[in-house]
């Protein structure tokens, strides 16, 4: 009997030990991003997936967890009373049935507001906070953080708190912004936008970052070359006049060429079109 309870015990710690072992689908993300040479596209979804939903809303974020979505872009701003909230807009008026500025509002009232509903959507969304969006999102994919007025400090100090470290990007097109990020944890990680070809080599020079992040306007064979050269993945945002040429017109002619150029991440509003073509493509 003594002889049976324990090989029971040890079977259940060898099924324990393999359970721990299996893969999240962040592991398989973060693989494909530390590795830019693999063939897979990763689809960032700007402001979560908010044509289904309110932007920057956590019914967005799982979404595009539901989805597939590899990166989702966010945005980032404080409370008067120091909460970091998701939230584009410096003022309410657009996205919430709430007025005034967010940095002269405190989270007790703020929290109360309701996020306005996408058309098909009847559901109640609440302004979530950041530690929200973080944990929920953890274990499935990575955030792009667009900060928009947070402390630096606050921001670093809470991607610490829910140990996202290795799958959070700070996003910024200024590069003393980040320079700063990394004074604070040089861990990090950044995503520098470069706005021209000089900007791309300033990039990769100043930040030895895995990831640059361009506009479709300088998506040019050097470029593609200059960045893979340096063993960084090459993002590409087809945000704007490509996906809405892609939801109105033509899907492979607003998104095959950056197919064709060897785009290892892609920015959009349209995650459903990338990740049918990308399956139709076998990429």
């Amino acid at each position: 009997m003594k002889k049976c309870t324990y090989l029971l015990a040890i079977i259940l710690l060898i099924v324990a030990g393999c359970e721990s072992k299996k893969t999240s689908p962040v592991s398989k993300i973060l693989y494909t991003f530390n590795n830019p040479s693999s063939p897979e596209v990763l689809v960032a979804a700007h402001r979560a997936v908010h044509l289904y939903y309110p932007e920057n809303s956590l019914a967005a974020i799982q979404h595009a967890i539901d989805m597939g979505v590899a990166i989702i872009e966010i945005d980032v701003r404080q409370t008067m009373d120091g909460m970091l909230i998701l939230m584009h807009d410096k003022t309410l008026e657009r996205t919430t049935n709430g007025t005034g500025r967010v940095d002269s509002l405190m989270w007790s009232d703020i929290k109360k507001l309701s996020l306005k509903n996408a058309p098909d959507d009847s559901l109640t969304h609440f302004i979530p906070t950041l530690e929200q969006a973080l944990l929920l999102g953890k274990n499935h994919l990575m955030f792009d953080l667009d900060n928009k007025s947070a402390s630096l400090r606050d921001l670093v100090a809470l991607v610490q708190k829910t140990e996202t470290q290795k799958q959070v990007m700070f996003f910024d097109h200024d590069f003393a912004v980040l320079d700063s990020i990394k004074l604070l944890d040089p861990k990090l990680l950044v995503l520098p936008r470069a706005e021209t070809f000089e900007e791309v080599k300033m990039a990769i020079a100043r930040f030895n970052s895995p990831v640059i992040q361009i506009n479709a306007d300088i998506f040019t064979s050097a470029v593609d070359s200059t960045i893979k050269a340096a063993g960084a993945n090459l993002w590409v945002n087809s945000l704007g006049k490509l996906d809405r040429k892609a939801r109105k017109d033509s899907v492979q002619s607003a998104y095959l060429p950056f197919i064709i150029g060897n785009a290892d991440i892609v920015q959009t509003d349209n995650p459903d079109l990338w990740l049918k073509l990308l399956d139709e493509t076998r990429f």
